[in-house]
């Protein structure tokens, strides 16, 4: 088996598929998927964000995420940056 550009080539004959090997084909994302779970943690974020007053941030809001809808707070930063979601509270610091 000879190993060419990150393909491995079984057998000469064009007929046979080649299998691509590396992390880029091995963690391929269904992406319908993952906008579907984007879509229901942002509905979860503006839930949470409403019935705090809007005063919880990013840091807040994944702490009270429910448990089976956990994510980084900078997947929930990014998320509410992108959909306009942001804090009345400002640090002072």
């Amino acid at each position: 088996m000879a190993l060419s550009g990150g393909v491995r080539v079984i057998c000469k004959d064009s007929s046979i598929t080649p299998i691509y090997s590396g992390p880029f084909w091995n963690q391929l994302v269904d992406y319908a998927r993952a906008e579907d779970i984007e879509g229901k943690l942002l509905g979860m974020i503006r839930d949470i964000h409403i019935n705090s007053h809007r005063i919880y941030g990013s840091l807040q809001i994944t702490k009270n995420l429910s448990a089976d809808q956990k994510a980084s707070r900078g997947r929930i930063d990014r998320l509410m940056r992108a959909n306009g979601i942001r804090s009345k509270v400002v640090k002072n610091y």
